[in-house]
């Protein structure tokens, strides 16, 4: 019996395949959590195609899990964080 040939995907076409952006598609491969690229070539990776459908099919199995909303708290804090560090950027401009 032949084995089908390995048909590798590039990282747009995985892209396409999962709608999972670029940084999403290697933040998951540095973690474990998607199939990690091959090297076809010193600046080239590619994906094999069953790897990543076989994700697809395991996520698929998944129940939705949705993720816990923040709290007003959290928000807000986040919020102030931000410009805290948005004036502390000015200031460290204006001195020079």
């Amino acid at each position: 019996m032949a084995t089908a040939p390995i048909r590798i995907l590039r990282r747009p076409a995985v892209t396409e395949l999962t709608g999972l952006s670029r940084s999403s598609l290697y933040a998951l491969a540095k973690t474990g959590d998607f199939p990690a690229p091959i090297h076809l070539t010193e600046r080239t990776v590619g994906w094999i195609e069953a790897d990543v459908v076989n994700w697809l099919e395991e996520r698929a199995r998944q129940p939705y899990q949705p993720q816990p909303r923040l709290s007003p708290q959290s928000i807000a804090k986040s919020i102030q964080t931000r410009r805290t560090r948005a004036v502390e950027k000015t200031k460290q401009a204006q001195r020079g």
